[in-house]
């Protein structure tokens, strides 16, 4: 009784460490997607000087780099209200087929903001601000491009089954026993109802993708196979698809609502806290499809939401040791997020003729936490009498800190997403940005700025090879296969400031940026089905190993975005 209650324990473990894998869970690439969207909008000063205002402050756009920067405003109130447009355009190139999409502009509030300054008695000043901000974009978008293969590579049902084979694998060798996922549990009208079954395994074997020889299980492998002529052939080899499309869609924003508070004890000491609400909201859309021999395919439709808010708070201080000389350090929590996820799928096939599809059911909504990096500023800046002002801002975003965790759970190595979190400790870094701007009076009412930023890659280099292939294996969410890297981002800016009254302003911004990126259409993986049988006197030996499935290569993208950006603000 012992040994069966261990053996059921041990089962259990292991099920969580397999949702990852599920439909119903998030994954590491959620996590690393959702929290490496941020990058602040703000008022067209702060977008000329490309962010560059950690040590500059005075305006409430300053309150992303060093909320101290607030304790500057000089005079009683402020308001600021920005717009923006927004124009990206993505390339890409995959086994050298080349596609051009271009985005949408949805966002035309970049921020609104109010401010307060107010001498207090002891001869300090104290300072008040309110904000709403666009705080980072989803905006992906890959229309159509299509691959031409050789019918050598994986395809997305050998993912499928090596999925299926690993799940058996592993919980065989925790129970101590041979087990076995019938045809007739995989394709039962309750399966996805049974919570230690993993969603694509369902998916793949009620669409058509996969099949084992064995109807009580065993060795799973994809269902295109063909003969020596290239014939269908249930006893034939397995292929890869002769030509591979994806499309990806992703959208949503996340919208920051700041409450600030600044504190001048002296006219060279200026400290700043922040506390930030966050509105989170996520759509994508991934269409895939497998072309192999004749009309044979296999297709997947996947639909997925999420949306959530969550909270932080930033903490900062700029010092004047000497005059015109400004240096600050702030540091920002991280966002911790509450979030809901929605999914809707299809799978279907045509073998032979024969077609298949299945559905996700009704509901696949689930609840899950997301703790976004840490983020540690260092802010410089040099004023030049009333002539010019350079600025420095160097950022770092701990990217290989971002958690998942259950609901009424902290993240720990117990949690479900325990593997998960590790893999983003395994595959990602920090991110190193560095922001530089130069504000010049050209009158005493008009100025002119510009700026550039740099920010690095977080992949680490051992998750890709020779930058086409992945590594090693990305965890996905459920059977949104596909993942997107992200790459380097420079952006150049300009723009210029005309005060028009005393207490009215306008200023204008451009901003042109280049991103690169690199997106999967599924993830590779290491096959353990060659190995379920551990009697194999060839498995034992060693002769026969685990298969790595290379999958695809990576589809190179460029996104090239133009932004423009007009502030009107009041004094009063």
């Amino acid at each position: 009784m012992i040994k069966n209650l261990h053996r059921q324990v041990v089962l259990g473990v292991l099920a969580l460490s397999l949702l990852p894998l599920s439909l119903a869970a998030q994954s590491e690439m959620t996590a690393v997607g959702l929290a490496s969207a941020s990058e602040y909008s703000g008022s067209a000063r702060f977008t000329a000087l490309s962010g560059a205002m950690g040590a500059i402050g005075v305006e409430a756009s300053s309150l992303v780099r060093n909320p101290a920067g607030i304790a500057l405003l000089r005079g009683g109130n402020r308001m600021t209200l920005t717009l923006g447009a927004f124009f990206p355009s993505y390339s890409q190139t995959w086994y050298g087929q080349k596609s051009t999409t271009s985005g949408e502009n949805r966002y035309p509030l970049q921020e609104f903001a109010y401010q307060k300054g107010t001498d207090v008695a002891n001869g300090g000043r104290i300072a008040f601000a309110f904000a709403v901000r666009r705080a980072g974009s989803f905006d992906h978008t890959i229309s159509g491009i299509t691959a031409r293969l050789d019918h050598k590579h994986s395809s997305l049902a050998d993912y499928m089954a090596a999925m299926t084979n690993n799940s058996e694998y592993d919980k065989s060798r925790a129970a101590g026993e041979a087990l076995g996922l019938s045809h007739g549990t995989l394709g039962a009208s309750d399966a996805f109802s049974k919570s230690d079954i993993l969603w694509g395994s369902i998916f793949g074997f009620q669409g058509g993708w996969m099949t084992s020889k064995d109807p009580r299980g065993g060795y799973y492998y994809s269902n295109f196979t063909y003969d020596d002529h290239g014939a269908y052939s249930a006893n034939g080899l397995v292929e890869g698809a002769g030509s591979a499309d994806l499309t990806l869609r992703e959208k949503g924003n996340i919208i920051d609502y700041d409450f600030a508070l600044g504190f001048e004890p002296s006219s060279t000491v200026h400290l700043g806290a922040v506390l930030t609400y966050s509105s989170l909201d996520y759509e994508s859309y991934l269409g895939y499809r497998d072309s192999f021999r004749g009309t044979d395919f296999l297709m997947l439709r996947t639909q997925r939401s999420i949306s959530g808010s969550g909270f932080r708070v930033g903490f900062g201080a700029i010092v004047e040791p000497v005059e015109g000389l400004r240096l600050g350090a702030s540091v920002y929590t991280p966002t911790f997020y509450a979030l809901k996820s929605d999914f809707y799928v299809m799978a279907s096939s045509s073998i032979n003729g024969k077609a298949k599809n299945v559905k996700s059911p009704s509901s696949a909504a689930t609840a899950f936490l997301l703790r976004t990096p840490w983020r540690f500023g260092l802010n410089g800046a040099y004023v030049f009498g009333r002539s010019a002002i350079l600025s420095v801002d160097y950022e770092y975003s701990a990217l290989s800190g971002t958690r998942l965790a259950e609901e009424d759970e902290e993240s720990s190595d117990r949690s479900k997403y325990a593997l998960d979190n590790q893999r983003v400790k395994d595959h990602f870094s920090g991110v190193h940005t560095l922001r530089t701007g130069l504000e010049v009076m050209a009158t005493p009412r008009l100025a002119l700025r510009g700026g550039y930023r740099y920010s690095s890659s977080p992949v680490r280099s051992s998750f890709v090879r020779g930058n086409d292939y992945a590594a090693s294996e990305a965890f996905v969410s459920g059977m949104h296969t596909s993942y997107t890297l992200p790459g380097t981002t420079n952006a150049f800016s300009a723009g210029l400031g005309y005060r028009i009254t005393p207490s009215v302003s306008l200023d204008l911004a451009y901003v042109y940026g280049v991103q690169t990126s690199r997106t999967f259409a599924y993830p590779y993986i290491k096959d353990y089905g060659p190995v379920l049988d551990q009697t194999n006197p060839d498995v034992q030996s060693g002769k026969i190993k685990p298969e790595d499935l290379d999958g695809l290569a990576a589809i190179k993208e460029t996104k090239t975005s133009h932004r423009a950006v007009a502030t009107l603000s009041f004094r009063f």
